[in-house]
């Protein structure tokens, strides 16, 4: 992500493109070698891992889109051979076409975003089934649109460092929440229009927790295992500690709850705040809500989900709020606000951050403590194969 300071006129590239996907081997080689200048996508080890610097885009099919674009956008599989200047495509296949593109069991269906993640996934997906490490292949996005791409020259780096979480039975805890949050645009529009990653970016931006440029441009960079609770929690604190004076070593703690008891905690500690707070005085409190409560082998804890917050006033109302369903509903009982769970289908439990606390609680069974170091963040393949010195499989994605 970051500001351009160069552009490429996508109209020229629009041509280009037409005799990439001719049956001539030669002009596909010079568009895999960089032939004029196409932007490269500036990427970074650290830690061992590998950082890309994607743009901030999102892709689109529409009905609208002509005939010629119909015809070339997709998903391609190319493999070839090359050495030094010298290049050979051996094969070419087109794994979605442009209504696989549309179709809402592959994508998102006409006028819908189509993130970078969803697109690794599916490449991942036929990795796996060609037994290719992901790592082996290099990934191309072509725009059949006559627009402005732009280059990302600023790197953006998340240097946040992460919460103290440590949970122990000799310090005592209350809810984590935010007295008299920020709302500074106090609409509840999915303005990204996309549902499927983000909703914790988009549910702390609505408190002002993070700037909403920044949640906007990180959620379509957005790897696919989205944001762990435990990333959520390390904006809060920054937050706190940034905006409140709140020391950045105090201590926070996570555990899990089927929704149920997530429900009667909630509400439970609703009924208090108005002994805690000014009557009157507005506060809030994100949760994660998550299908299942872990996967992986071995079993880990799952931190594939979906964030939701709750806007409080002592001695009043308490409202569930969903930026990315777009929509709030008052909470009158802890049973009204399990059965509301019971609405979110597949959702059974939940996440809960707490916060070292005078009065407050020490943590006891049944509640599950979420450590860090057993989070399944999914999305991982495992698939190995041997390198082989001159060979290369290439993925392009053209909109």
């Amino acid at each position: 992500m970051g500001t351009p300071t160069q552009l490429h006129e996508l109209d020229v590239k629009y041509k280009y493109v037409q005799s990439i996907i001719a049956d001539n081997p030669v002009d596909l080689c010079k568009y895999i070698s960089d032939p004029d200048g196409t932007p490269q996508i500036p990427t970074e080890t650290l830690n061992n891992r590998r950082l890309v610097f994607v743009p901030p885009r999102v892709f689109i099919v529409s009905e609208t889109d002509s005939n010629e674009i119909k015809q070339l956008s997709g998903l391609y599989f190319l493999e070839g051979n090359w050495e030094n200047d010298m290049c050979q495509i051996t094969s070419q296949n087109k794994l979605i076409n442009h209504a696989g593109m549309a179709d809402e069991d592959v994508f998102n269906g006409y006028g819908r975003k189509i993130t970078y993640s969803q697109i690794i996934s599916k490449i991942n997906d036929d990795c796996k089934m060609r037994a290719l490490n992901p790592n082996d292949v290099g990934v191309a996005f072509v725009s059949l649109h006559s627009e402005l791409y732009p280059i990302p020259t600023e790197k953006i780096m998340d240097t946040i460092p992460l919460a103290n979480v440590s949970c122990d039975n000799n310090t005592l805890y209350f809810l984590l929440y935010i007295e008299n949050p920020e709302i500074p645009i106090p609409d509840l529009e999915n303005e990204l229009n996309i549902e499927h990653q983000g909703c914790g970016l988009s549910a702390l931006s609505y408190y002002n927790i993070i700037d909403r440029d920044f949640a906007n441009k990180k959620t379509v960079c957005l790897p696919h295992k989205g944001q762990s609770i435990f990333n959520i929690l390390k904006y809060i604190q920054h937050y706190l500690h940034t905006k409140r004076g709140v020391p950045r070593d105090k201590k926070y703690c996570i555990t899990r709850h089927t929704h149920n008891d997530a429900a009667r905690i909630i509400f439970g500690l609703h009924t208090e705040m108005a002994n805690k707070l000014a009557p009157g005085t507005q506060y809030c409190t994100i949760i994660k809500l998550y299908e299942k409560y872990s996967f992986g082998r071995p079993l880990s804890d799952s931190h594939m989900g979906h964030t939701i917050s709750f806007l409080g006033v002592a001695g009043g109302k308490l409202s569930l709020i969903d930026t990315y369903a777009g929509g709030s509903v008052d909470i009158i009982s802890a049973d009204h606000l399990f059965r509301i769970f019971n609405a979110y289908n597949k959702y059974k439990y939940a996440d809960i951050i707490w916060t070292e606390s005078i009065p407050g609680y020490r943590l006891t069974s049944p509640e599950k403590i979420i450590r860090q170091n057993n989070i399944n963040y999914g999305g991982k393949r495992n698939t190995r194969r041997k390198r082989k010195s001159h060979r290369k499989r290439k993925y392009t994605r053209k909109t």
